[in-house]
């Protein structure tokens, strides 16, 4: 101590250790220092500063000194001083912008070391601190948002206020956020935002709006470009600050009155009216396809930037953008003209054009020009006139003149009248297709014909044509295909030729089809065949044609005459008698033989020339078809009694013999055949008769038991004299039975029998209890005896009475069983709308018949059928219940009620109907339209449809109320989404069953992107939630995926690319085809299809070739993409070089921050790959990179160079161990020493930061984050 103190020493020092900064202060600090002296000489001290010890040193003056008074006077200076340490960024920003505030204090000085520290008076360094802490707060950069809305209002008072503030607040930030609902921004210091804000409100207040006086049509037209022209910012775009609105009216609004009047100006001169007036005999122009086309062509040339309206009959109105609207006014005009109905005339000076008429046109070739040409003969000379619209007329009048100068006449005469015949007939055509193709015009010229009248009044004309021939051709044309055509013909006549053919065998061409046949013969020309008798045939024509047409006629006619033929004819039945009969019927030739196949009753053999067989097969089919056979109705016994009797009575030729063709069959019936229903009759009658008269008269024995006989009645003779009987009948009593009575005699004496048929369709009757009952009850008669034989027959026997009592019951009994068919007709509108519906509305079941409807014109037919017994009790019951049906009607208004009961809503409407026991039918306007003025009327004009309901009074009542409280909660709502398309009608209905609801929910696309909804209104709302909720779902998901996906391809992007090949080189795939190609490979795959700027790209990685189908193939490579990391994009070449120093020019912009840069190969790759890595792995948001600034010694700048900043370099400091960067490149000078030169070295580099964390001393690695998900990245 004493070495260091300049003065002497003496007895009694101190020492105090105090801190450097401080020292340094005192030091520098003239007043301050001097101050510490006062006041210590006042206790006998003084003081004295040893830097170097950091030491303060106190020498009493004298020894009389104590030292607790140098205490308290040391203290009361020192506590009148501090040292401030500063570490708020934001404090040290406004100190280092204001150092001249530290003038203001005397007392204060700054030392900035490894931070910046404040040394002085208290009281002024509080001060001071108190009015930085002031100007950052001020200062502090703060950001909020509010609501922009409307946003281009904002727009443009945005713009206003930068261009007010910018210039002298350039940290001012306005930033406007195209969001539901659009915010605004604000960005900087808090002051200069709080002025802002105050000026955007002012500005937003001051805004005017300007209707723009458009008419009706350019309202409408500005509407319908609304959206693609025209739109809220459309002025904006052309930096006109006023915004563009649209809603009952257009109109502009902004804050400069007079740039509002210049946007009304520009808007009026782009979109102009124009009226067009249509003259009356021009009003057809505007009803034809053409002008429809004009219409359309002129909107497709305008891009619909032209409106046309037809305003009022004889007035186009024209609205659009002006140039366009002037280009289609054009237009139109010129469609007029061209339209308008002109005629010119042509005077006919050669009379034999009038021949032509209006085929003129064709030999001038003339039908093109479209005009209406016609001729006046009358007049002297002929005139020629041409009328049609001005557009072709103009066209055709000099083409007209030209060619009608170079026509020409010419005639050919016909001196044979077959050739006439010909020519007249089939080979007329022949003659014109030749002129027509040879652009002439032919005809025929006869004595009687009136063509030639006029003509023939000039000499000329009658001297020319003059042939003495009664037909001739004439020919019109240009005289080389004139000229061409008469040689032509003259040619064909030469080889004009025919020929007559006489046979028998041509009859038989009468069926056949003649143009048929010469089709199949080879002819060049027409020929014709003409009968002359029904054996003769001439044919004629051009000589070759006719011999190939003769020599087929010749074939045909020598097979027809050497063929004998064998014919087998098939038919349905052919009876084995037939044939007999037939032959005794129509005897044949011998040559013709007929019979039966064996085996096969069904197939006759014809066999015998041709022409002989014909007719014979024609007489055996007139035979056969006329052939009948009729069953003939005997009683069982009859026909046990004509079995008995066949082949001695009764056999095949029974009628034959009796001069009757018929023949008789007996089989398990007894049949009649034969031509004519008389013959068969009359044969039935005889047979009938026979059988009657033989069976009647057979004798026959019948025995009868009584419960007692008297003797003396039969000894006696008492009963033949009551009832004196025939000759040939007896009575007799049996021996040892007097109750037995013996009767013997003819069949009709003694019994009476009665045969009942029961029809097939009744044979059920026969096994019902009930026609046991009736046989039972009947069988009681004992004088009667009832036999039920096996062929459908009752036989009856007994007395005559008895027997037709028994018969009327059973023919009643089964007259009631038999089927019977009512019908009513229905004319009521109300049971034609409910057609075959009424049977589920009406209890009907227990009438035991079958009702049906057939339906007709307005009229309805119901047939009721059953048996009789049941139809006629059921019939009134019927008619009953049809008077008390009632018809009613619901109007429905709205469409989407129509469309929901027409489709989804159709099954609510049939159970309410169903629960009511009604009947509903729905009609609507188109179909009422269609109906043709049908059965149910009563739709009004403004009824989108009807429910007709038909059932009784009180049900329909509860029915329509049960409608009317449904149409009352009917509710449509249309969702609008691009989403909709993912669900499908299908997805909708299965959403619409996880939602409870009450009715039936109808769903109706109206394209692919909106739907609407309809039914009850609770259920349509609960619905609509709930597609609303799966669509932002659907929308969350879809927008996850995309940027999941997004990521994806752009981090493989960055490591994989694929390119392609073409003629200008190689070239890269975009990310999405780069990551699908990237995948099929990993996934090992040899040929894949991807997605590729729309198409198809089909992949062989064998070949490493691609191809779109139908295109050429092209070359591809993959390559692992480090070669945008090997070398930054603002980096000059390397030249194989790993690290190299690049001192910038001074004019270079990268100069303003650094001097120099270096490129070092391997750390920007490393770099690459981390920042990478981070961005991955934290949230997009995420800043993980910083330009921050480090100061450093000389020495070490080539290691940075070289390896970078690496961890064995850390230090130890406030916030941990660690690389220390600052953000201020000023803060960074302060760790820098300069080197010999008296330069200082700062690196600016780039930093990945990534998500950071304020420090602690001895920290070595980040701190864990909050949510415990790892470190952060720094600290």
């Amino acid at each position: 101590i004493e070495e260091a103190l300049s003065f002497a020493a003496e007895p009694v020092g101190l020492c105090r250790t105090e801190e450097p900064l401080f020292l340094q202060y005192l030091e520098e600090n003239s007043n301050a220092f001097s101050e510490f002296q006062v006041q210590l000489k006042k206790a006998g001290y003084d003081i004295q500063i040893d830097l170097d010890r950091k030491l303060l040193v106190f020498q009493a003056i004298n020894q009389s000194v104590q030292l607790l008074g140098l205490e308290k006077s040391f203290e009361f200076v020192r506590k009148k001083y501090v040292v401030h340490h500063e570490t708020r960024a934001e404090i040290l920003k406004v100190l280092l912008d204001h150092l001249r505030l530290k003038n203001r204090c005397e007392s204060l000085r700054s030392y900035i070391l490894d931070q910046i520290w404040l040394v002085g008076l208290s009281d002024e360094i509080n001060c001071l601190l108190q009015y930085l802490t002031h100007e950052a707060f001020q200062r502090e950069l703060v950001s909020w948002e509010c609501t922009a809305e409307p946003m281009l209002w904002y727009t443009i008072a945005k713009d206003v206020v930068l261009q007010e503030f910018l210039p002298s607040n350039p940290m001012i930030k306005l930033e406007i956020i195209a969001k539901t609902p659009a915010t605004i921004r604000f960005g900087g210091s808090r002051k200069t935002v709080k002025e802002v804000e105050r000026r955007l409100k002012e500005l937003l207040n001051s805004f005017q709006v300007l209707p723009v006086p458009f008419s009706d049509f350019q309202l409408q037209f500005f509407t319908a470009h609304w959206g693609k022209v025209f739109y809220n910012h459309f002025f904006l775009q052309r930096s006109i600050p006023v915004v563009l609105e649209l809603s009952q009216v257009v109109q502009i609004g902004g804050l400069d009155l007079g740039k509002m009047k210049e946007a009304e100006e520009i808007l009026m001169k782009l979109v102009c009216e124009r009226a067009m007036e249509i003259a009356e005999d021009l009003k057809w122009a505007t009803e034809v396809s053409e002008w429809k086309l004009l219409l359309l062509r002129l909107s497709l040339e305008t891009h619909k930037e032209v409106a046309i309206h037809h305003a009022a009959p004889g007035w186009v109105i024209l609205v659009g953008f002006c140039s366009k609207v002037i280009q289609v006014e054009e237009s139109i005009k010129k469609y007029l003209r061209e339209n308008s109905l002109v005629e010119e005339k042509v005077k006919l000076a050669r009379p034999e054009l009038a021949l032509a008429g209006n085929r003129l046109l064709h030999i001038i070739g003339g039908e093109h020009l479209r005009m209406n040409v016609s001729l006046q003969l009358k007049s002297q000379p002929s005139v020629l006139q041409v009328k049609g619209l001005q557009k072709y007329v103009k066209k055709a009048m000099p083409v007209i003149k030209r060619d009608l100068d170079s026509l020409v006449l010419d005639i050919i005469h016909l001196r044979k009248r077959i050739l006439r015949e010909y020519i007249f007939g089939i080979g007329v055509g022949l003659l014109k297709n030749m002129a027509w193709q040879l652009g002439c015009i032919a005809g025929v010229k006869t004595e009687e014909s009136d063509d030639w009248k006029n003509i023939m009044e000039e000499v000329s004309m009658e001297e020319r044509c003059a042939t003495g021939f009664s037909g001739v051709i004439y020919v019109i044309g240009k005289r080389n295909p004139t000229n061409l055509l008469k040689q032509i013909v003259a040619d064909l006549f030469a080889q004009f030729y025919t020929k007559t053919i006489c046979h028998e065998a041509i009859a038989t061409f009468k069926n056949m089809n003649i143009d048929e046949f010469l089709r199949n013969i080879s002819h060049r020309l027409p020929v014709d065949i003409r009968w002359l008798q029904d054996n003769e045939i001439q044919i004629y024509g051009f000589q070759k044609d006719v011999e190939n047409v003769l020599e087929a006629i010749h074939g045909k006619i020598e097979k027809y005459q050497s063929e004998i033929i064998e014919v087998q004819a098939q038919y349905e039945s052919v009876p084995y008698t037939v044939i007999s009969l037939f032959q005794k019927v129509f005897p044949t030739n011998p040559l013709v033989s007929i019979e039966d196949l064996a085996n096969d009753s069904i197939t006759i053999i014809f066999r015998g020339p041709r022409q002989k067989l014909v007719e014979v097969k024609g007489h055996f089919e007139e035979f056969l078809r006329s052939f009948q056979s009729l069953p003939v109705s005997l009683s069982e016994l009859q026909l046990q009694f004509v079995k008995a009797q066949w082949g001695k009575l009764f056999h095949n030729d029974f009628f034959w013999e009796r001069n009757i063709p018929a023949i008789l069959e007996i089989s398990e019936i007894v049949q009649i055949g034969g031509l004519s229903v008389g013959e068969i009759k009359e044969a039935e009658k005889i047979l009938m008769e026979e059988v009657y008269e033989k069976y009647q008269s057979e004798i026959i024995e019948v025995k009868a038991q009584y419960e007692s006989v008297p003797s003396t009645v039969i000894k006696e003779s008492l009963f033949q004299k009551k009832f004196p009987t025939s000759p040939l009948v007896s009575t007799e009593v049996l021996a040892n039975d007097p109750a037995t009575i013996l009767f013997r005699g003819p069949r009709q004496k003694l019994v009476c029998e009665k045969t009942v048929e029961i029809a097939d369709q009744l044979q059920w009757v026969t096994k019902e209890p009930e026609w046991e009952d009736l046989l039972n009850r009947l069988k009681s008669h004992k004088e009667v005896a009832i036999h039920v034989t096996s062929s459908n027959q009752v036989a009856v026997v007994g007395p005559s009475l008895q027997t037709a009592v028994v018969e009327n019951y059973i023919e009643e009994y089964l007259r009631d069983n038999s089927p019977l068919k009512e019908s009513m007709m229905l004319t009521k509108p109300e049971l034609v709308l409910a057609g075959e519906s009424v049977l589920h509305i009406m209890n009907w079941e227990h009438l035991k018949v079958n009702i049906k409807f057939k339906p007709g014109n307005h009229i309805l037919s119901l047939k009721v059928k059953g048996l009789q017994k049941f139809v006629k009790k059921a019939i009134p019951v019927i008619k009953k219940d049809l008077d008390s049906l009632v018809f009613d009607k619901i109007p429905l208004k709205k469409k989407a009620l129509c469309i929901y009961f027409s489709e989804d809503g159709a099954d609510l409407l049939k159970n309410m109907a169903d629960i009511q026991n009604c009947i509903v039918r729905m009609q609507t306007q188109e179909s009422h339209r269609s109906s043709n003025d049908g059965v149910l009327q009563g739709l009004a004009e403004d009824d989108r449809a009807v429910i007709f309901v038909v059932g009784i009074q009180s049900k329909v009542t509860s029915l329509k109320q049960r409608l009317s409280d449904f149409i009352a909660k009917f509710y449509k709502e249309t969702i609008c989404s691009a989403e909709i398309s993912t669900f499908g009608k299908d997805g909708l209905k299965a959403l619409c069953k996880t939602v409870p609801h009450q009715y039936p929910v109808g769903f109706h696309h109206l394209g692919e992107k909106m739907v609407w909804i309809c039914g009850s209104q609770e259920d349509v709302e609960d619905i609509s939630r709930k597609i609303y909720t799966k669509l932002e779902e659907v929308l969350t998901i879809k927008v996850q995926k995309a940027q999941a996906e997004q990521s994806v391809s752009k981090l493989l992007y960055e490591t994989i690319r694929w390119h392609h090949r073409s003629d200008a080189g190689w070239s890269t795939f975009d990310m999405l085809t780069n990551r699908y190609l990237e995948e099929a490979y990993r996934k090992k795959k040899t040929e894949e299809l991807v997605p590729w700027n729309g198409q198809k790209l089909k992949i062989n990685f064998l070949t490493d070739e691609a191809f779109i189908p139908g295109q050429q193939k092209f070359k591809i490579r993959r390559d692992i993409c480090l070669w945008d990391k090997n070398i930054a994009p603002f980096w000059e070449t390397m030249d194989e070089c790993l690290i190299k120093k690049v001192e910038l020019q001074m004019y270079s912009r990268e100069y303003q921050d650094v001097v120099e840069r270096i490129q070092n190969r391997y750390l920007w790759v490393s770099y690459c790959w981390k920042k990478s890595w981070m961005e991955k792995k934290n949230p997009e948001t995420t800043q993980n990179e910083l330009i921050l600034y480090h100061g450093t010694q000389p020495d070490k700048c080539s290691s940075i160079c070289d390896i970078g900043f690496k961890s064995a370099f850390r230090k130890q400091c406030l916030f941990g161990k660690g690389i220390y960067f600052s953000v201020i490149a000023a803060h960074s000078v302060f760790y820098t020493k300069p080197d010999p030169q008296g330069l200082r070295y700062i690196f600016q580099a780039r930093v990945l930061t990534g998500e950071y964390s304020c420090g602690k001393e001895n920290m070595v690695l980040p701190p864990m984050k909050q949510d415990g998900n790892g470190l952060y990245d720094t600290h």
